[in-house]
C-alpha cells in the first residue's frame, strides 16, 4: 500500500486529503481509512509524506521543506547543505539545538535575491555522540 499511496501523491497536481487518498484506493471502509492513515504516518516519519496544517499530504520532495547536512560556521550562523540544490542560510536564533554535522530539516522562509534563509524544525540524526562543555 505505501508504494500505490506514494503513486498517488506524485500524481496528483496539489495536496490530499486522508479520505482523497482512500478514494482513489477504493478503501473507503473504517478499517480501510484506518490502514491508510496507518501507512500515512509511517511514511511520515520516513520523511516521504509532509502533512500540512490542514492536514493534507503531499510528498515530501514536493513541500517547502528540504533534509540536509548542517554546517555551522564559528561565528555561530550556518547552512544546511542539500543535494543537488543551493544552500539555505541559517541564523543563529533558527538552529533550533542543532549542531554541526547534524542532519536535518530545514524549512526555507524566504528568498533573498539567489540566496535561501530557512530555519531548522528537526533534527533527523546527531552525528555527534559525545558533547564535552
Amino acid at each position: 500500500m505505501r508504494e500505490e499511496i506514494i503513486e498517488i501523491l506524485k500524481k496528483s497536481s496539489k495536496a490530499l486529503s486522508t479520505i482523497e487518498i482512500a478514494e482513489k484506493l477504493n478503501m473507503t471502509s473504517v478499517n480501510g481509512i484506518k490502514n491508510v492513515i496507518e501507512v500515512l504516518s509511517s511514511l511520515e516519519k520516513d520523511f516521504e509524506v509532509y502533512r500540512s496544517n490542514k492536514d493534507k499530504y503531499m510528498l515530501f520532495e514536493n513541500s517547502h521543506l528540504k533534509t540536509g547536512r548542517l554546517v555551522v560556521n564559528k561565528k555561530g550562523y550556518g547552512f544546511v547543505d542539500i543535494e543537488g540544490d543551493e544552500d539555505v542560510y541559517i541564523a543563529s536564533k533558527n538552529l533550533n539545538g542543532a549542531i554541526h554535522g547534524d542532519l536535518v530539516v530545514v524549512e526555507i522562509t524566504s528568498k533573498k535575491g539567489l540566496d535561501l534563509e530557512g530555519r531548522i524544525l528537526k533534527i533527523i540524526k546527531r552525528e555527534l555522540k559525545t558533547v564535552v562543555g
